[in-house]
């Protein structure tokens, strides 16, 4: 039997502090399907793992990253409800300045 790789989700729950609760959040670190594969509805079978993977473990949100120029992406998080919360911002090494 031939397997051909279509795509993947990874997430888990949200890291907090080990002292605080649970953030309730599942965070969705990697979610990715192939080009062959883009539209045919396996990332929203994937994404619909991930709710029921959420639930299970008494989450009430997910959380994400994603490239901003990444607007393919961008835009289907947006068409599930995601809405910008926070900021990350990234810097080379070589050209920091103290």
């Amino acid at each position: 039997m031939d397997a051909e790789f279509a795509g993947w989700i990874n997430a888990g729950q949200e890291p907090t502090d080990e002292y605080l609760d649970s953030s309730g959040r599942l965070f969705i670190g990697n979610l990715y399907v192939a080009p062959a594969y883009r539209g045919t509805g396996l990332v929203d079978e994937l994404v619909e793992r991930a709710m029921q993977y959420a639930r299970e473990e008494g989450c009430v949100e997910f959380s994400l990253g994603v490239e901003a120029t990444n607007e393919r992406a961008k835009a289907y998080y947006e068409k599930l409800g995601f809405e910008p919360y926070g900021q990350k911002m990234t810097v080379s090494l070589d050209s920091i300045e103290v």
